[in-house]
């Protein structure tokens, strides 16, 4: 049936749960779990859906497909798991909930390693960085890279609280003191890392000029002189004791 009206995934088995007495918050997330399905599909709508969603996204399909080494390679993705990540970003936004990547995938990979006999700490910090890129891609929508890479350096691994520390950095960007702040923890940062920060640009006088121009023509006399040359009438070079 998925594959000949594949609108109806999730929608047919909201309605046999129904149909066999399951509660309806119930019946609706197991409709919900399937959302998104892409960028511009819509999100759960209720915390059901929501949690079972992301249950879906990174228990059952991204961390064993890290256990075991199922990463997308290029631009292939035969198991979705980009689509996957994007859908977390997506829910733990809308939902505004606060959450640590590394605490939601140590308990899904909990699931699949409960003894931890699979390096599930590689796969942990895997997941959480491929994560964050989907979530890097998103936060470039809304301002400049040296903001997001800014939000980032913090190491917070919490998406909502990252959205938001990029929301008030370009707020505080537009406001008029901006710019002196930036310059100022610039020049700290270079004095920090035993580099010397740059002065203020000194105009340049017009009459610095002068003394070069001056010592080259006299410097091309002196050439003149030394080599046995003399000027005639008219500024035309002659060869000492030559004739005429």
């Amino acid at each position: 049936m998925v594959g000949e009206f594949p609108e109806l995934q999730g929608h047919v088995g909201r309605l046999l749960a129904a149909h066999q007495g399951e509660d309806a918050g119930v019946a609706l997330a197991i409709e919900e779990h399937y959302l998104p399905r892409n960028a511009e599909d819509a999100l759960p709508t209720t915390p059901e859906g929501r949690a079972l969603a992301l249950a879906d996204r990174t228990w059952i399909r991204s961390a064993g497909c890290f256990l075991l080494d199922q990463k997308p390679k290029g631009g292939g993705d035969p198991l979705g798991l980009r689509r996957a990540a994007n859908g977390v970003v997506q829910i733990l936004l809308a939902s505004g909930a606060r959450v640590s990547l590394y605490a939601l995938f140590n308990a899904a990979l909990r699931v699949w390693d409960p003894e931890g006999k699979h390096p599930s700490v590689q796969a942990r910090e895997e997941l959480v960085e491929f994560t964050l890129t989907r979530l890097r891609a998103q936060l470039q929508e809304l301002g400049a890279t040296e903001y997001v890479d800014a939000v980032l350096a913090t190491g917070d691994k919490d998406v909502v609280a990252l959205w938001r520390r990029l929301e008030a950095l370009l707020a505080l960007s537009r406001s008029d003191g901006f710019g002196a702040l930036k310059t100022t923890f610039k020049r700290h940062r270079l004095t920090r890392d035993g580099r010397a920060a740059p002065g203020p640009r000194q105009p340049r006088s017009p009459g610095r000029a002068r003394p070069a121009r001056r010592w080259s023509w006299q410097g091309r006399a002196e050439a003149s002189e030394g080599d046995g040359l003399r000027r005639g009438p008219g500024g035309a070079v002659h060869a000492e004791g030559a004739g005429g």
